[in-house]
């Protein structure tokens, strides 16, 4: 066995079901809070997808704000900002309500509202988060998209303007008290924002499957959503379909409890600094950069490859290890065509010009990549992917 020691550890409480948000009322009751704010976006508040919410602990007698300054991609200062409002109104709980940029948002004021600074002073670094001088504010993620696994981590995404990166920050044994997956929230998400976040949950799964740092549990926590999203995602975007938009969440989720303890790969080590440069979506930048990544680690792992490829249904049975890969490739290729996810980086405004100090920031930052990776490959990649 290639790792003779790992470890591995999930904390996060996963509830799964049609109409689960009306539990939050009791959990949020049971968590002794009596003043909790509902964090979101200002599209799910207008559309009234946390209208559910609301009502659970309208139901249970508890006392709530709403917060919506939240944005794609959230910067370090509207954290903090956050934070500072949690503090004067006396916030005592979150219950976030919506894609990755919210949930992130609020692990990020839960953090800091609890404890002194900013929350770039709790940024990982060489692998560890600070440890928290304060318990953290209790979190309820309830995700709306099917592309973030930020219920089940331990870390967060926020772009340091000053330092124009995208930064990991959280801390020592940090995640959130419980997610709850309510199929129902998702049935007014847009067929593009399925694709999009399906593909930012895809590609988590493939890069935590082949990572340096993968082990026997989360390989199968991976393997597992592979098959799962690539039989659904198709039926999810193509209209209204809560059976496959709830078996999207469960994958989302399998793929965040994996990669919490394999690490990720080189396409989000790339996808995050063009998006901190560019504010690019993260699922789409993502899905415009996975193909061409995958190409680059083909090498690396040609039996993972012959897995994934067997494991979502393509005839390989009679194909040697590098055949069956080449067949994955190209299965990924028509995935990324029939969702219309766009070619290049050029159409999400990214300049070519732009691409040695993004290979130049890739590497600051490094990952699990499975291949190893140098300046001249990162450009490379990226000139591919215009």
């Amino acid at each position: 066995m290639k790792n003779e020691h790992f470890e591995f550890v999930s904390d996060v409480p996963v509830s799964f079901g049609q109409n689960r948000a009306a539990e939050l009322g009791s959990l949020v009751s049971q968590e002794g809070c009596s003043h909790p704010v509902i964090i979101t976006d200002p599209a799910l508040e207008e559309m009234s997808v946390i209208a559910p919410v609301c009502q659970a602990l309208e139901e249970s007698s508890i006392e709530y704000s709403i917060y919506t300054n939240v944005e794609p991609n959230p910067k370090a200062q509207d954290v903090d900002a956050g934070a500072e409002r949690a503090v004067e109104e006396g916030w005592d709980g979150i219950v976030a309500v919506g894609g990755g940029s919210t949930i992130d948002t609020a692990k990020g004021i839960a953090i800091v509202a609890t404890n002194a600074g900013s929350i770039t002073d709790y940024q990982r670094k060489s692998g560890s988060y600070p440890t928290l001088s304060s318990d953290p504010l209790p979190l309820f993620a309830v995700p709306t998209t099917v592309g973030t696994g930020s219920e089940v981590t331990t870390g967060a995404l926020v772009t340091d303007v000053d330092a124009g990166e995208k930064i990991v920050v959280g801390a020592q044994s940090f995640a959130p008290t419980r997610a709850v997956l309510d199929p129902c929230l998702l049935e007014t998400l847009p067929p593009d924002i399925i694709a999009s976040t399906g593909m930012d949950s895809f590609t988590q799964a493939v890069e935590s499957y082949i990572a340096l740092d993968a082990n026997p549990f989360t390989e199968a926590l991976a393997l597992e959503a592979i098959r799962i999203i690539s039989k659904n995602i198709r039926p999810a975007v193509s209209g209204t379909n809560l059976e496959a938009l709830g078996d999207m969440q469960i994958a989302t989720t399998l793929g965040g409890v994996a990669f919490n303890v394999s690490g990720l790969g080189l396409v989000h080590g790339i996808s995050h600094q063009v998006s901190a440069m560019y504010d690019t979506p993260h699922g789409i930048t993502n899905a415009v950069l996975l193909p061409h990544v995958l190409k680059f680690n083909q090498i690396a792992a040609p039996e993972k490859y012959a897995r994934m490829a067997k494991v979502i249904g393509l005839p390989v049975a009679d194909l040697t290890s590098r055949q069956a890969a080449a067949r994955f490739l190209d299965e990924v290729d028509r995935l990324v065509a029939d969702l219309g996810i766009p070619d290049g980086l050029n159409e999400l405004g990214v300049e070519m010009e732009a691409l040695p100090k993004i290979a130049g920031m890739v590497m600051e930052t490094g990952s699990t990549n499975v291949r190893e990776y140098s300046e001249d490959d990162v450009i490379e990649i990226l000139e591919s992917s215009f």
